[in-house]
């Protein structure tokens, strides 16, 4: 009698080990066959200058940032997921974007604007550098699952 209540209590003991390992492991086993890439959006500052941005309109949900030179930030809130067998479309950082992404885009350099940038986001070709231009956004992998879009802010942008 007490070997068989010996023996329930370890099965149960047993299961629940198995369920806590699968609990803390489980997201993981699904995963070995993921075709999605994550991009990550970033801004680069890639002057001689310490830059100030704001992303919005100046509400209450307006991104500011300080960029030291030569120096980027990831938007850990801005991420993009694309199947990896498809060439990313920049389009879809304005596409799923807060509204505070497509209101504006200022640069400052102290207390002065340098720049602002408005959208809406478009195609205005590779010659002219802009915020809203598709073609000023760069894309690459940075490792098997994970990727950059990449919008940089030259030099040539604060004349």
């Amino acid at each position: 009698m007490t070997y068989i209540k010996f023996m329930k209590i370890k099965r149960i003991k047993i299961i629940i080990y198995l369920l806590l390992i699968l609990s803390c492991f489980g997201c993981d086993l699904f995963a070995w066959d993921r075709t999605d890439m994550i991009y990550y959006v970033t801004i680069k500052n890639d002057t001689q200058d310490t830059i100030n941005i704001e992303i919005g309109d100046g509400g209450m949900y307006t991104y500011y940032a300080t960029f030291m030179p030569d120096s980027s930030e990831v938007f850990n809130s801005k991420e993009i997921r694309y199947d990896k067998e498809k060439k990313i479309d920049i389009k879809k950082v304005f596409a799923d974007a807060d509204r505070q992404w497509l209101s504006g885009f200022k640069v400052y350099r102290h207390d002065s604007l340098l720049v602002n940038w408005e959208g809406p986001p478009r195609e205005m070709g590779t010659e002219i550098h802009h915020f809203y231009n598709y073609s000023s956004w760069k894309c690459y992998e940075t490792s098997k699952w994970e990727g950059v879009v990449l919008f940089t802010i030259k030099d040539s942008d604060l004349k």
